[in-house]
């Protein structure tokens, strides 16, 4: 078997185990190249009709988890450092991880950009639920009928466009996140200083 034949092979294997409790970015990646690959090996309408809910969700678990990273970035040069909250309401995840951009990336300009970008995507799912089940429930018991997901949008969504702006949201975040992995990196090793002189 040649080198090029055992690497084709070697990618239908993966390594579970490899990435850390921090490694917030990663699992954001994977979910948005998933989406991604989706949205390229689409064939025809039917297939844009269907998978269009899996892509939903797996863009809206990528900017949840970018989020999730920013905010833990921020909890960790504040001193907090502890693990973000169970919440899925990416408008209440922006404000919190928007406090932590501002505080600590305060040159960033394109801080209205973000927010809008991220709030289309709520909008499109503010519960989460739309994109995985036909019906979304209430929580609210006295409001318990089934309403169809997606009753209230609009009846078209680009795959197109929507991929163009998960792909500039992404680009935005990143360059956020990257900024403040290094703040955290430099932070540590400040900390590490601190402590080695006492």
């Amino acid at each position: 078997m040649s080198n090029d034949e055992q690497n084709t092979k070697s990618f239908g294997i993966a390594k579970l185990n490899w990435a850390g409790p921090d490694f917030w970015c990663v699992y954001a990646d994977g979910y948005k190249r998933a989406a991604e690959l989706l949205i390229e090996s689409t064939k025809d309408i039917y297939e844009t009709n269907t998978i269009i809910f899996p892509i939903l969700a797996l863009y809206r678990q990528y900017v949840e988890l970018s989020l999730k990273e920013i905010i833990a970035y921020g909890q960790y040069l504040n001193g907090k450092g502890s693990i973000p909250d169970n919440e899925h309401d990416l408008k209440k995840l922006w404000l919190t991880a928007k406090n932590y951009v501002v505080a600590y990336y305060q040159s960033f300009e394109q801080l209205s950009r973000i927010e809008q970008l991220i709030y289309e995507i709520h909008d499109l799912d503010p519960t989460s639920q739309g994109a995985r089940y036909p019906f979304v429930k209430h929580k609210d018991k006295a409001r318990r009928t089934r309403e169809a997901s997606f009753a209230d949008a609009p009846m078209f969504l680009s795959l197109d466009a929507l991929n163009g702006h998960i792909h500039e949201l992404g680009e935005m975040l990143s360059d956020v996140t990257g900024y403040l992995s290094i703040s955290q990196d430099l932070e540590a090793e400040a900390r590490s200083i601190c402590r080695s002189e006492f």
